[in-house]
């Protein structure tokens, strides 16, 4: 809340419009170096979310002193670092600096988007098996998912910035170690990962799109030989209501003759279309 932004900023004497960014929840990524310390906005990740909101801000800000994360969201990546944190990684923070807790954060919230993109790949594989039914409620899925991960890429390309950023070694308080290679590299299989799910959406709803033109071809063929079928009948029938001399009239089984007449051009019809195998 902006009431608990004003005690941090008087307890740590960053400036209140600092830590407002994550107030939006629109805010993009983006590294900024200070007099007296580094602001780094990185997008987190909500777990398998079935809402609007897909990536939220979280704000780091570092200095030689302390380090200080703010969200406006509860951050799965910040509580997994802060439990693993013990004796041993704490010597290394003290030794080298807060940068360490950072790249670990920042680890911790890649693997977040790797797991949330484990449940989205086993949704995806749920429709792929469906694809060929071509359910109405499946493309829905679909295109929901699509736009998910649209977001989550979208996210993951402006964080991408800010870690070019860092590894060039642009941000005081921030330097390159083997956390950060460790980072890089799973950031960058995280991406390939997203744009390759995003391609398997895309070849789904196509195939799904497909297979709702052949279902509908094959109504719209049996509405065909229905129609043929009964073209012949139709035909004799409104003949013989015509008000005119026609053969059979005048015999006593001119009914009976009529309706076999059609039966058989149903028959013939029928014959024919097996034949070409249309039936």
């Amino acid at each position: 809340s902006l009431k608990e932004l004003h005690k941090i900023s008087s307890l740590t004497h960053i400036p209140l419009y600092e830590l407002k960014h994550v107030l939006d929840p629109r805010e993009k990524p983006r590294a900024s170096k200070r007099d007296k310390y580094s602001l780094i906005i990185f997008r987190d990740i909500f777990p398998k979310t079935k809402g609007k909101k897909v990536t939220f801000p979280i704000e780091f800000i570092i200095t030689k002193n302390f380090l200080l994360t703010v969200t406006s969201e509860k951050s799965g990546a910040i509580q997994k670092s802060i439990k693993e944190i013990d004796a041993l990684l704490w010597k290394k923070i003290e030794r080298e600096g807060f940068h360490v807790l950072v790249y670990k954060i920042l680890l911790d919230l890649v693997r977040e988007y790797e797991k949330h993109l484990e449940w989205v790949d086993g949704e995806v594989d749920e429709l792929e098996e469906v694809s060929i039914l071509a359910r109405e409620k499946d493309l829905t899925t679909l295109l929901h998912l699509k736009r998910e991960v649209i977001f989550i890429l979208r996210s993951l390309l402006s964080n991408r910035d800010v870690l070019n950023d860092i590894t060039a070694n642009k941000l005081e308080f921030l330097k390159p170690n083997e956390y950060l290679y460790e980072l890089s590299t799973e950031f960058g299989q995280v991406t390939n990962t997203t744009e390759i799910i995003k391609d398997r959406i895309t070849n789904i709803t196509e195939i799904h799109i497909s297979s709702t033109s052949n279902n509908l071809n094959k109504v719209m063929k049996r509405f065909t030989i229905i129609a043929s079928i009964l073209l012949i009948p139709t035909v004799i029938s409104g003949i013989y209501g015509m008000n005119i001399a026609l053969p059979f009239q005048e015999n006593p089984n001119a009914f009976l003759i009529v309706l076999f007449i059609m039966f058989i051009s149903i028959f013939l019809t029928l014959y024919y279309f097996n034949k070409k195998d249309w039936l």
